[in-house]
């Protein structure tokens, strides 16, 4: 999958809402555990050749869906660093709930952890899941 990006084609985030978008992320990564593609994000040590195929992989199947996404709900500012900041919080989140560690986010039910999300990355709740 990092060798060629373009095989891997998108994560079905494409025409999907925000809400929509972080649950998807969420279940994926909860779900399939730690990828490649995952494991690679958290990992200290990557070569700048890695490094650079991991971006252009989340360019591809994450960044660009999840900006998309962040225009549709009306977030603004540099929504290329609030996908990445999406990305990096929804793979936080999950393996913090995945060990236990942090027990206070493994009790929310994803929908309350949607809005969650969705209110820090827009600025304010998803009127739609009030």
């Amino acid at each position: 999958v990092l060798e060629d990006p373009e095989r891997a084609g998108t994560v079905a985030l494409a025409d999907t809402d925000l809400d929509g978008c972080l649950r998807l992320l969420l279940t994926r990564w909860s779900r399939r555990g730690t990828s490649p593609v995952a494991s690679a994000l958290v990992a200290p040590d990557l070569s700048p050749d890695v490094a650079a195929q991991l971006s252009r992989v989340l360019d591809l199947r994450v960044i660009k869906p999840l900006i998309a996404a962040l225009e549709d709900a009306g977030a603004t500012g540099d929504l290329r660093v609030e996908a990445q900041l999406a990305t990096a919080l929804v793979l936080g989140i999950t393996i913090g709930r995945s060990h236990g560690a942090l027990p206070g986010l493994a009790a929310l039910d994803e929908e309350d952890l949607i809005a969650r999300l969705h209110a820090i990355l827009v600025g304010e709740p998803n009127p739609s899941s009030a």
